[in-house]
């Protein structure tokens, strides 16, 4: 990340919203993620797949950007570890406006699910166009698949089949402080808050709460956010480790209906 050396050099704590497990640690004490990480997000997505879904002829879609190819090897080496090789494993730029020569490698090797991670407009470009290759096997997809400004451009055609690994689903959350704030979040808004709506909010009260405790002083905050356990935010519960990664829960959400339902979590 290009602000890196930036943050490091002004001791300035700083909570991003990544989910590349690349953006935090590289001996930048200083940065901090709110957001799972795509790895552990990853694993749990093939989990799901193959222990859930009952799938073993896995097929691996992923962005040939950077949060997509150091993704993909973690899908491969977690099918491995459960005794499975993916049948296919294809990319393409986000630029892309077909994708239907990936999808053919994967129909023609007999995968029966597809894993993908990959930004909003693909994610719907590869949803429909496999509706249009009469692919009809699950898509388990990264968060984007879950956030509502993706869902409402999907038709019901579309999103069969589709589900989504995502940091949360506050509105689903029985949580009564959620509850509040999803309230207030669409009295403000009126929508209600989507994963990102709801990590900024956490993002700025947990640093907001070490502030109140300890005081400005760069050394003393960095130090105290790093020891936070089990902050219960709207989205998350946060305990950083020490490459400053802070959440560690991933909800599996079926999509088919036009909006996430939320099937199980995963904590660590």
């Amino acid at each position: 990340m290009a602000m890196s050396p930036i943050i490091q050099k002004a001791k300035l704590t700083t909570i991003i919203e990544g989910s590349s497990p690349t953006l935090t640690g590289h001996g930048n004490q200083w940065l901090f993620s709110t957001r799972v990480t795509d790895e552990f997000a990853a694993i749990a997505a093939v989990r799901y797949a193959v222990k859930d879904l009952g799938k073993t002829k896995i097929a691996v879609f992923h962005a040939a950007e950077e949060f997509g190819t150091s993704t993909a090897p973690i899908i491969v080496s977690t099918a491995k570890e459960l005794g499975l090789t993916p049948v296919a494993v294809v990319s393409a730029p986000s630029t892309d406006k077909d994708v239907s020569a990936q999808l053919l490698q994967i129909k023609n090797a007999g995968a029966d699910v597809i894993l993908s991670w990959v930004l909003p407009a693909p994610g719907i470009l590869l949803a429909q166009q496999m509706k249009q290759l009469k692919m009809d096997i699950p898509l388990v997809g990264n968060p984007v698949f879950a956030l509502s400004q993706v869902l409402s451009l999907m038709t019901p055609a579309d999103l069969k089949g589709v589900s989504s690994m995502t940091d949360c689903v506050p509105e689903q959350d029985k949580d009564a402080k959620v509850q509040d704030f999803v309230t207030r979040y669409k009295a403000r808004t009126g929508v209600n808050p989507d994963l990102f709506g709801a990590i900024s909010y956490d993002s700025v009260k947990v640093l907001a709460q070490v502030i109140g405790k300890v005081g400005t002083d760069p050394d003393t905050v960095r130090k105290a956010l790093s020891e936070t356990k089990d902050y219960p935010g709207a989205c998350n519960k946060y305990t950083f480790d020490d490459k400053g990664r802070g959440a560690w829960r991933i909800m599996a959400v079926d999509v088919s209906s036009g909006a996430p339902k939320i099937l199980g979590s995963v904590s660590k």
